[in-house]
């Protein structure tokens, strides 16, 4: 039930891996490609930044959801599962994270950080799993599943903090190697060439700021895969059997859900 939650395939498929390089080939040979005509982007960074949400909204309009995300990902993963759960109508919108579309202006316009997953509500920008997570489960007025009068919201809250805290994508990088982890470092070598391009192409000052920042962030990265941190390693590792310890704790203390009575 719990372990589920941590898909290992976007690291361990050579054919998903494959596909991956393919993409980054064919965005060598042209420009970045488009990953949506329907979607009216904005040309201003500060725009995207000012309508971004980091912390809870207390009211959301209802409009059309448009979902960004790409399947191998698992941060999206943990919107898509509540899109489901709530029966919310919404429209996707791939972006690959592996190639450079989650680095190009297009997508920098409306999420800064080039990350995903990433909502759009009407003008409304969500850009992380968690609050995504918390706006939609109050989107619709029906019964929340982030705790009810049947379960303590704020033990919800807790179990739902300790998984956000854990990076998997440091797990990720510290448990590849061979022609796995080669391939990831060619494909993180190929968005930072195609980033520091774009820096020196565009003429928006706030742009090549967001640019600096995510070229800064990917070379950290780079860095890491190269020569991982045997500390930093071993506390992602025990974070993360703590996190699971815990929920088969739970579960085993006659509990029928982690947090309570009742699914959240």
């Amino acid at each position: 039930k719990t372990r589920g939650m941590f898909p290992a395939c976007s690291v361990r498929c050579p054919r998903h891996l494959q596909t991956m390089l393919r993409h980054a080939r064919s965005y060598a040979a042209g420009p970045a490609p488009r990953f949506g005509t329907k979607i009216a982007f904005k040309s201003s960074i500060r725009a995207a930044r000012s309508q971004a949400v980091t912390t809870s909204p207390t009211k959301l309009p209802t409009a059309p959801i448009i979902f960004y995300t790409y399947p191998l990902a698992f941060y999206p993963a943990r919107a898509q599962l509540m899109l489901a759960e709530k029966g919310l109508t919404y429209s996707t919108e791939n972006v690959d994270l592996f190639g450079v579309q989650s680095v190009s202006p297009e997508f920098l316009s409306i999420n800064p950080e080039g990350t995903l997953p990433v909502i759009k509500l009407g003008d409304k920008v969500i850009a992380s799993s968690l609050e995504i997570c918390r706006a939609l489960d109050t989107l619709d007025g029906s019964e929340p599943l982030g705790g009810t009068t049947k379960v303590d919201r704020s033990e919800v809250e807790r179990l739902v903090g300790a998984l956000q805290g854990w990076n998997g994508n440091d797990y990720a990088a510290a448990h590849t190697s061979g022609s796995v982890q080669g391939l990831q470092q060619s494909l993180l070598s190929y968005k930072i060439k195609y980033a520091e391009a774009r820096l020196r192409e565009v003429s928006s000052v706030e742009l090549k700021g967001v640019y600096r920042d995510k070229i800064a962030g990917m070379q950290a990265s780079a860095k890491d895969m190269r020569t991982p941190d045997p500390k930093k390693v071993a506390a992602n590792q025990a974070q993360l059997t703590a996190i699971l310890d815990e929920a088969e704790q739970q579960l085993a203390s006659g509990r029928p859900f982690i947090a309570g009575a009742e699914y959240t």
